[in-house]
């Protein structure tokens, strides 16, 4: 399974924007395959330091070696597909 992690800022609009993409980076993959848990660091900045986080908004893929992160809103979705390393069904 493909847990994904996305660290936002409240409602800021690169926060929505990568909330929306990240939502179509996994469109093609089925509900089984794929979690997506959302962090907002304005709530809990505690957690920020659990993935390192340094720059919002930030997806983190952790359930593989290495740790997988892309910075961004994730607007080119290819590369943002090919980093986290999600193939569409």
């Amino acid at each position: 399974m493909i847990s994904l992690k996305l660290y936002i800022a409240g409602q800021t609009a690169r926060s929505m924007l990568a909330l929306n993409n990240i939502k179509k980076l996994t469109a093609e993959l089925s509900e089984n395959d794929y979690e997506i848990k959302i962090i907002n660091l304005l709530e809990t900045p505690e957690l920020a330091s659990v993935d390192a986080i340094i720059a919002i908004p930030t997806t983190v893929r952790a359930d593989c070696t290495p740790v997988r992160k892309v910075i961004g809103d994730l607007s080119n979705l290819e590369a943002a597909r090919l980093a986290l390393d999600i193939c569409a069904a």
